[in-house]
């Protein structure tokens, strides 16, 4: 059964996940992972590679020796946040329904989508672990802007992440900000994106920045590989008592 859970300090965010009464493994400890794709009208032109990028995530994680481990939590957001799916088991997501997105509206709530990524996986663990399933995390968040419409802002984020690692609910969360940039923007214009991004890293005390540039189908290749096997090392620590390291983009 697929549960419909609300954010509790804000009731318009919210995310689906299966029950943990139906897991086929209750007593194994998951790898949560959410990933939110920026779809203001300036990526139009990488959603093609975004796709594609998503299926070789999935078809990745599926072949990854803790696949039955895995729960997968797929957002997209512009002047709102519209959900693809829930957190389920990676080996029961079709990768052929990745496909390229629609734009949501016009503006770019940031900050909106970086706080539910966070406060679904806060949430979802605080219900597994009443079932006595343990967990970690791993975030991903695609945008090539800057925010201009979020209903939270930076001190909401940070003091979600204060409350689950004050909580214990989870044994680590690892949140990676992923930069890409408009092919047919200034240089001045993608050196500007990148700057506010990688300081808004900082400011949130997220854990890694990663710079793309133009989202090229070479250059997706290379970003979901590092996706992959970025999931792959944080599934790998689970029980390790802290988060995967770093790895080099």
């Amino acid at each position: 059964m697929v549960m419909k859970i609300e954010i509790p300090e804000n009731t318009a965010f919210g995310f689906s996940a299966i029950d943990p009464e139906d897991m086929a493994n209750p007593e194994d400890e998951y790898t949560l992972v959410s990933i939110a794709e920026d779809v203001s009208p300036s990526t139009v032109r990488c959603r093609a590679d975004m796709a594609s990028g998503m299926k070789t995530v999935n078809l990745a994680c599926k072949k990854n020796a803790r696949a039955d481990k895995l729960m997968v939590h797929y957002t997209k957001f512009g002047s709102s946040i519209e959900e693809t799916h829930g957190f389920m088991p990676v080996n029961d997501i079709d990768e052929n329904d990745y496909k390229p997105s629609s734009t949501i509206g016009g503006s770019t709530c940031l900050y909106d989508a970086i706080f539910n990524a966070i406060a679904a996986c806060g949430r979802y663990a605080e219900i597994l672990d009443k079932s006595d399933i343990g967990s970690n995390a791993i975030v991903f968040i695609f945008t090539d802007g800057m925010d201009n419409s979020s209903s939270v802002g930076p001190d909401s984020i940070l003091a979600k992440l204060e409350e689950i690692k004050m909580k214990e609910i989870m044994e680590s969360i690892k949140i990676i900000i992923l930069g890409f940039v408009d092919s047919e923007i200034s240089q001045k214009g993608q050196d500007e994106i990148m700057r506010y991004l990688n300081k808004l890293t900082s400011d949130l005390k997220l854990d890694q920045f990663v710079e793309i540039g133009k989202m090229t189908p070479e250059q997706a290749a290379k970003v979901f590989g590092f996706v992959s096997q970025s999931i792959s090392s944080q599934s790998q620590h689970l029980g390790t008592g802290g988060p995967s390291q770093n790895l080099t983009f």
